[in-house]
């Protein structure tokens, strides 16, 4: 069984690198690298200050979100030591193939200290309602920035995918608020409880997920973080499109393209979203009229700052097992 595992992970890695390799030759297609370059040099450091700022705010909207979502199963988390095990999700989820890695570091970290269950059910929550933020942000927005009737495919097929998702998502969190799961592994585990083990854990996980679910105040403030986030982050696409191409793009266009490129960019179909990202900044904003070089240019910058925080995250990590091995030696 195990053996089998572990061909499958290997099998699947492998699939995933050669989508990665397959989407950057796309990309690399008629590529004007002089272009790109240029793009590139006419950034002032004030902008990159700026662009830098913008990710290191949402990277902490983001723990302070998870560590509402833990108050709420019962955890007891400082925000700093929430931000620190953040940023050790950071590292493994950029620099290990896959796209939760950082969700099981979180998990098997922290869940030594407070509560494997409790941990998981908040990075669920966190998930859920993250992800479903986003998905909800990217439609509304596609559907009143008149986006979906542009004429441009890529942008009208994102919107028919996101309505699909949409619609999936909130059925998933209606069932976490009426907590349909818990009732359906209780039922389980009592007519099969030689089949299915662990049901009562799993009723358990959910029962504590249902009880995040049933807290509309905290849903409302995930959702308001997230937003609060792309509108940051939007700023720093207008303004790196005004900079390096010239091109004047419509705030809550470029705001629905950017959470629409994040929505998508979680789907495991390439390594860790690489290619993926990128092709989907140049599909999607070449409807703007913004040159490839120049989504590119944005795509990979931002990429880079999240590779600076993975680093960051990397040395917490280093720091934090050093500091476990000293306290287990003792």
């Amino acid at each position: 069984m195990r053996q089998a595992e572990f061909h499958y992970r290997y099998f699947w890695t492998g699939l995933q690198i050669a989508v990665t390799l397959v989407l950057i030759a796309l990309l690399l297609q008629e590529f004007e690298w002089e272009l790109f370059i240029r793009y590139m040099r006419r950034m002032s450091l004030e902008f990159y200050a700026f662009s830098f700022l913008a990710v290191l705010v949402g990277q902490c909207l983001y723990a302070y979100r998870w560590w509402l979502f833990m108050r709420a199963v019962g955890i007891k988390a400082s925000l700093p030591e929430t931000f620190q095990q953040h940023l050790v999700g950071t590292f493994f989820n950029n620099f290990f193939p896959s796209t939760v890695g950082g969700d099981w570091s979180k998990v098997y970290y922290l869940g030594q200290r407070k509560g494997y269950l409790d941990v998981v059910a908040s990075v669920v929550g966190d998930r859920i309602v993250g992800l479903y933020a986003v998905v909800t942000l990217a439609t509304l927005l596609i559907w009143f920035s008149d986006l979906s009737d542009s004429g441009v495919s890529a942008i009208g097929s994102i919107f028919k995918a996101l309505i699909v998702a949409w619609g999936m998502m909130t059925l998933v969190l209606m069932f976490m608020i009426v907590n349909v799961g818990d009732r359906i592994f209780s039922w389980l585990s009592k007519k099969f409880d030689r089949v299915i083990t662990g049901g009562h854990e799993v009723g358990r996980l959910m029962t504590q997920v249902g009880i995040m679910g049933r807290r509309p105040r905290i849903i409302l403030t995930a959702f308001v973080l997230t937003s609060t986030y792309f509108v940051f982050l939007s700023l720093v696409y207008q303004e790196f499109f005004g900079i390096s191409s010239g091109e004047e793009t419509e705030f809550f266009s470029v705001m629905a393209i950017a959470t629409s490129i994040v929505a998508f960019s979680n789907l495991p179909v390439s390594l860790n979203g690489i290619g993926l990202r990128e092709q989907l900044h140049y599909l999607l904003f070449a409807g703007l009229g913004v040159p490839k070089e120049a989504a590119v240019g944005i795509s990979l910058l931002l990429f880079s700052h999240m590779l600076l925080f993975s680093a960051l995250g990397a040395c917490v990590w280093i720091r934090l097992s050093y500091r476990r091995r000293r306290v287990t030696m003792k």
